[in-house]
């Protein structure tokens, strides 16, 4: 399972489940996923993902997928792919966010707590571990 970021586009591929789901949060994404969770602010979502909740967590993947592929999030087993799930999404709201104080942006975002990232390609690619 790993999880890319396409620093072009702000994109996050993620693959869970032997499927590769893309990710992207616009405004209009986020504000519907602020609202599907009954938060405001990146703050709330944050709190909300924290708790490793299925039904916060497919809420938010369903709302931020951008591959066509949604439907498929609703049959991945919990265990091993709530972790790279998490990581993506964190990853996909971060990339979004503006170049300020060193934060935000999909360079940024690459940058994680284990430090891990690799290739040019498409992107910074984060372990799933």
């Amino acid at each position: 399972m790993s999880v890319s970021i396409n620093e072009a586009t702000g994109e996050v591929t993620v693959e869970l489940g032997g499927n590769v789901f893309r990710l992207f949060c616009s405004m209009a994404r986020q504000g519907e996923l602020e609202r599907a969770l009954g938060v405001d602010g990146l703050p709330g979502v944050n709190e909300k993902l924290s708790k490793q909740s299925a039904d916060v967590v497919l809420i938010a993947l369903k709302t931020l997928c951008v591959s066509g592929n949604e439907a498929l999030l609703d049959d991945l087993s919990f265990g091993r792919n709530i972790a790279p799930a998490i990581r993506a999404l964190l990853a996909t709201i971060f990339a979004a966010l503006p170049e300020e104080r060193g934060r935000g942006n999909a360079r940024a975002a690459a940058v994680v707590k284990n430090g891990q990232h690799r290739g040019r390609d498409t992107g910074k690619s984060l372990s799933a571990s």
